[in-house]
């Protein structure tokens, strides 16, 4: 399944790399900058496409070359309708495919430019912000102006009514879930895995709350402090529900919250316990599943948190002082 960051991501990364004066030194993005066309994406076209462009106007062949190390050939082949130097007839892929707009940019679709006679430029959409279009283009150079032979690969801003914009065309791209969209993202481009079951929570503690959280939590798989506040909030929220406390939901766990605050131990079910389970799992304890009920597995986890922490009772039970050490 391919999404649109990846390809943002590469485009981003060739940004500062120079057209060649000859077919020499094409890996490196400064030596031997000139201005005859010659470029790595023109070498790597010939590879995955088949065709050799050397020397002649390469922006087409860089959208193309971002995809292929996005996503391989055969998706990004799929995602673009097709390869094609020719920037009229790359927009023509996404036409025909019905998958070609004029308004309402999205991060990740292809961009083409026209001038008086026909599309002649491309690049690729990296963020949609304040009425502006961002892109990556190759073939271009730098300052706010379309310009569709400049001779290296840059970022570039254009007001949404620009008049040189002549379309849109938007790779089919398969969405993910949340879940899986932020784990790769923070797999491919941070090199660490979030807390899956955190992510489960948090998405779990906005759907809870609802109108009491000012925004909603990000969903980044941390159990940083404004998720155990919101823990807090939750438990307010449940014990105000269910016991008739009267607490104000601030996600401070003060005198008045403490004394309303009911002990999770084995054998009781409720959104209390998954309150703490939920915690657990951002503590790094498996509380074996989040689904209210506290069984051997959460009375477990319960237990090697407490016997981690300084100054708990290892008892198995989530009292006030264990609860109030969870969301601290």
């Amino acid at each position: 399944m391919c999404e649109s960051y990846k390809v943002i991501q590469v485009a981003k990364s060739q940004i500062g790399y120079l057209e060649k004066s000859s077919d020499s030194q094409l890996d490196d993005f400064t030596a031997n900058a000139g201005r005859e066309n010659y470029t790595k994406y023109a070498r790597d076209y010939k590879g995955f496409a088949g065709e050799d462009y050397q020397g002649q106007a390469w922006c087409d062949m860089f959208v193309d070359w971002c995809f292929v190390k996005a996503y391989g050939v055969d998706n990004a082949r799929d995602l673009l309708g097709g390869f094609d130097a020719y920037t009229p007839a790359s927009a023509q892929y996404f036409k025909a495919r019905g998958r070609w707009h004029t308004s309402d940019p999205q991060p990740g679709d292809v961009i083409f430019f026209e001038n008086s006679q026909r599309i002649n430029h491309t690049g690729i959409v990296t963020e949609v912000k304040d009425g502006r279009v961002h892109t990556v283009e190759g073939n271009t150079s730098g300052g706010g102006d379309v310009v569709a032979n400049g001779g290296g690969v840059w970022s570039k801003s254009y007001a949404l009514d620009n008049s040189k914009i002549a379309g849109y065309g938007r790779p089919a791209y398969v969405r993910k879930s949340d879940q899986d969209y932020v784990t790769g993202l923070y797999h491919d481009l941070l090199g660490w895995e979030p807390n899956t079951p955190v992510m489960t929570y948090q998405r779990w503690l906005n759907t809870y709350l609802g109108g009491y959280l000012k925004e909603p939590l990000e969903i980044d798989g941390k159990c940083g402090a404004k998720t155990r506040k919101a823990a807090v909030m939750a438990m307010q929220v449940y014990l105000n529900k269910m016991c008739g406390a009267r607490l104000a939901v601030d996600g401070s766990f003060g005198p008045k919250s403490r004394t309303a605050y009911e002990t999770v131990r084995r054998g009781r079910k409720g959104d209390n316990v998954c309150i703490v389970q939920g915690l657990l799992y951002g503590h790094g304890y498996d509380p074996a599943g989040f689904d209210g009920s506290c069984g051997a597995g959460c009375e477990r986890a319960i237990k090697q948190y407490q016997a981690n922490t300084d100054s708990l009772a290892v008892d198995g039970h989530c009292g006030k002082a264990t609860f109030r050490a969870l969301v601290r």
